[in-house]
This record gives C-alpha cells, sequence and structure tokens, in this order.
C-alpha cells in the first residue's frame, strides 16, 4: 500500500507541473494587488486510494534527433562493350555472300564442262572398241604397232629390180643394195586402223597369199607373187615389241588379210594398205628371232613367182 501511494503521488506532481507550464522562473515583482482566489483556482484535493489517473505525456522532443533520410541505392549493370569490326574489313555477311558467289561460279564451270568429260570417255569407249575387234581380226595388239609414230624422211626406190643379197644361216642381218630406209618409216604406216583393208596394184605386182612351215630350227615364209619380176621389199625386225614388218612399196594385195598359223615362232600376221598402193605385212611374233635369210625364186612351171624369207628363234 505504501508503494502505491508512492507511485500515485508522483503522478500528481508531474500533472501539476503539465498544469502549471512546466516553468521554475519567479514572476516578476509587482506593486498591484493579487486577484481573489476563485474557487476553481483552489488547490486540488487531494486523491483517494480509488481514484484513477491517466497520465497525459506530451511528445518528447530530443534536441540530438536529426531527420530522417531516405537513401536510394543506384545500381547500373556494367554495359557490354562490342569490339567495332577493322576499317579494312568486311562483315559476316559479305564474307558469306562472296562465299555463296564463289561456290555458285564453281559450280556453273563443273555444269559446264562435264559434256566435254563425256563426249571424251565416249570416244574413248569407242577407239578401245575398235582396237579390240582389230585385235581379234589380226591376232596382234594393236597398240604395239602405235607405240612409234614419229615421221621420218624415206629415200622411195621406183624400180622393181632391187636386188636383195641373201645371207648364209649364221647372218642375223641381211644388207639390202639398193635401197636404204629408216625403221622408224615402216612403223609410222602402220598406225592406222584405215590402213588395215588390203590393197590390189593394177599393172603391178600383187602378193596373192602367204604360206609358213618349218624346215628344222628355222621358219620359212613364202609369198606367192602374180608377177614374175622381183618385187621391191623391205623389213623391219623390233625383238623388243616381238614385231617383224615386211614392206612391199610397190605391191599391192589379192590375198587373204590375216591368219593365225599353227607356227612355234609366229602368233599371227595381217596385211596393212600401204602408200601409193603398196601393202605391208605385220607378223606378230612368239618370242625373239632373227632373220636368217631372203631369196626371190622365179617362176617354174605352175609355181608361181615367189619371195622367200627364213627366220629362226633367238636375237
Amino acid at each position: 500500500m505504501r508503494f502505491k501511494s508512492q507511485f500515485l503521488l508522483s503522478i500528481s506532481v508531474l500533472a501539476l507541473t503539465a498544469c502549471g507550464g512546466g516553468s521554475s522562473a519567479p514572476s516578476p515583482k509587482t506593486d498591484a494587488p493579487l486577484p481573489p482566489i476563485s474557487s476553481t483556482e483552489a488547490a486540488p484535493a487531494p486523491l483517494a486510494e480509488t481514484d484513477t489517473l491517466t497520465p497525459v505525456m506530451p511528445t518528447a522532443t530530443s534536441p540530438l534527433a536529426t531527420p530522417a533520410t531516405t537513401t536510394t541505392i543506384v545500381t547500373t549493370e556494367p554495359a557490354v562493350v562490342v569490339p567495332a569490326a577493322p576499317a579494312t574489313g568486311s562483315s559476316v555477311e559479305e564474307r558469306i555472300a562472296k562465299l555463296e558467289a564463289t561456290v555458285g561460279s564453281l559450280r556453273s564451270d563443273y555444269d559446264r564442262i562435264m559434256p566435254a568429260f563425256a563426249s571424251l570417255n565416249t570416244t574413248n569407249e569407242r577407239i578401245q572398241t575398235l582396237l579390240d575387234e582389230i585385235e581379234k581380226e589380226t591376232g596382234k595388239p594393236v597398240a604395239a604397232q602405235a607405240v612409234k609414230e614419229t615421221p621420218v624422211t624415206t629415200t622411195e626406190t621406183t624400180t622393181s629390180t632391187t636386188t636383195v643379197t641373201p645371207m648364209a644361216s649364221s647372218a642375223s642381218t641381211p644388207v639390202l643394195e639398193t635401197e636404204t630406209v629408216k625403221t622408224e618409216t615402216v612403223k609410222t604406216e602402220t598406225v592406222a586402223a584405215a590402213d588395215m583393208a588390203p590393197s590390189t596394184k593394177e599393172g603391178g605386182n600383187n602378193i596373192s597369199g602367204v604360206r609358213i612351215g618349218e624346215h628344222g630350227s628355222k621358219t620359212r615364209l613364202v609369198l606367192d607373187l602374180t608377177s614374175k619380176t622381183k618385187p621391191a621389199f623391205k623389213y623391219d625386225l623390233d625383238n623388243n615389241e616381238k614385231l617383224l614388218l615386211v614392206d612391199l612399196p610397190d605391191s599391192g594385195w589379192t590375198g587373204a588379210a590375216s591368219a593365225k598359223p599353227n607356227s612355234p615362232m609366229i602368233a599371227s600376221w595381217n596385211v596393212q594398205k600401204g602408200p601409193n598402193g603398196g601393202s605391208t605385212l605385220a607378223i606378230q611374233l612368239k618370242g625373239s628371232a632373227r632373220v636368217l635369210s631372203t631369196e626371190f625364186l622365179k617362176a617354174e612351171g605352175k609355181d608361181p613367182a615367189r619371195l622367200v624369207m627364213d627366220i629362226a628363234s633367238g636375237g
């Protein structure tokens, strides 16, 4: 109870202080009479224990209080810096456009040259077909005839009385007395496929056939002639190509154009048309060979004039 009384007394003092202005400064002195004290200004009656006081507290302001400030935090995102393209370069779009133009140009070139390649392929196939047919008919690889095609200057002989010195069996190459022709000449004349057909020499000597026989260790070739005079001829033996060429510049050909004889040395032979109505006999050998002798035999009775050539194996 004592504590409660002290608390109520403190509250009353505070209330009186608030009503009296809260100032303890002394009033100035004056000679005027004091006004009478009315009943309302009399001292308040003491509080009873049952009274309830509601204190009214003034809003206290601290001299140290500072006005509230609002802080705004502004955050900025770093800007993305895009490097500028070099002054001398080009953009990606321009590069792609140039690339597309280049590819289009290449495609146009490809489309333009493809027909030429197709035509070339067809031509090669036709040529190969013709070569295969010629090889089947002649029995000799045509490519071997077309290896050397260098033209050379030849010495033509118009006389029909060329003398060929027959050589003994031990000789390897006969000597032609009245005419000398380079080897490449005959090979050049045997390249063209159009010259494969035999020809007939009007008013001159013609070859009517070829006979091949074996005589011991040598093989004999006999060319039957339609004339009684000795024809001009020359031969070339190439063991690298296994080819024997007999050139008859003044003699046509009326016999068979090709054959495959049953011979240990000769695989096949064929006739090719030469210049000025002449003929060339191409003989495909089975191995290296050598010419033993050549001989002209005059006509006797029913036997026509003949041109004989003996060959044997070995180079």
